[in-house]
């Protein structure tokens, strides 16, 4: 009987494990998206005064954050200052993956080593 339940939890184990390596990809690959988002807002170009402007399919120009806002994301303005803050920092970002992996962490935006916050704070020190 005691057989049977180490097998079973060695089993569990593995489990666990292997859904841990997973998530902890998963988030490695989001974070690396938004990291990539921000270098495509980052490349739409500044052209009248304040205004970020681009054109549109049907010849008018649009700015920069509605643009964004027709890509399906609800709030440009924060969405593209958080992805594009990721992308001027990528060796932060790579640095907090490693340490996460190090740490057998999963990284979450709730997390209190996530990226952005890191970046952020090193603005806010410099």
């Amino acid at each position: 009987m005691s057989i049977i339940l180490v097998i079973a939890s060695e089993k569990v184990c593995t489990r666990r494990e292997q859904k841990k390596t997973e998530a902890q990809d998963m988030a490695s690959t989001l974070l690396d998206a938004e990291v990539r988002l921000g270098e495509l807002f980052t490349a739409i170009e500044k052209t009248r005064g304040n205004q970020y402007l681009q054109a549109s399919t049907d010849g008018r120009q649009r700015t920069k954050y509605s643009t964004i806002r027709s890509l399906g994301f609800t709030d440009p303005e924060k969405t593209a200052h958080r992805f594009e803050t990721l992308a001027a920092h990528k060796d932060i970002v790579e640095q907090v993956k490693a340490e996460a992996r190090e740490n057998d962490d999963i990284l979450t935006r709730k997390t209190k080593k996530f990226p952005f916050k890191y970046c952020v704070e090193k603005k806010k020190v410099a």
